[in-house]
């Protein structure tokens, strides 16, 4: 019976998603923030290290089966050669893999963009303000004389059943320091 009950509330999670929306368009707050200080691998970072957090906001419309977030390329001018550590772009993106359901990735990967090293990237779902998955981060790693990319964060969430709720908002947060500290 249970195994029933389960079934139907999928299915007609499923169903809902066949109705169709209006399509919002995605918004982003990319004002930088101060934060006190972060940690990564141990190491204390703050605003002696010119430590800079960026956020921004994306509300997901459902049942588009859009991908939305940012991507942060290197800094690099055409036939410039830079370090192996400063290779890579760091993301965060947010995607329908079926209807109702959101996969959020995240990656900082020690590169330079901005003028600024990104050395954490972090994501978490929330809906009317409040956390719906818990927040993850992505943390660039530093051996003390180079930076390397650190592991990919992962994310799930599920939106509302009901086309009338308050919406499903993907917020990711990067922060980044000055390019010269190891």
């Amino acid at each position: 019976m249970l195994k029933f009950k389960k079934t139907a509330a999928i299915a007609a999670v499923l169903t809902a998603g066949m109705t169709s929306f209006v399509a919002t368009p995605a918004f982003a707050d990319g004002d930088a923030a101060s934060q006190d200080s972060i940690t990564i691998n141990g190491r204390e970072f703050g605003p002696e290290d010119g430590l800079v957090t960026t956020t921004e906001s994306f509300e997901i419309t459902p049942g588009t089966g859009d991908t939305v977030g940012s991507t942060y390329p290197t800094d690099r001018a055409p036939g410039v050669i830079q370090p192996l550590a400063d290779w890579g772009s760091s993301y965060a993106r947010s995607s329908e893999y079926v209807q109702y359901f959101y996969k959020g990735t995240a990656k900082a990967a020690a590169n330079v963009f901005s003028g600024k090293r990104i050395v954490q990237v972090c994501i978490q779902y929330t809906r009317s303000g409040k956390g719906v998955a818990d927040k993850r981060c992505s943390n660039a790693k530093s051996n003390g004389s180079s930076w390397s990319a650190g592991a990919e964060a992962v994310s799930y969430a599920a939106d509302a059943a009901y086309v009338t709720g308050p919406r499903t908002v993907f917020n990711i947060s990067t922060s980044r320091i000055d390019p010269g500290i190891r």
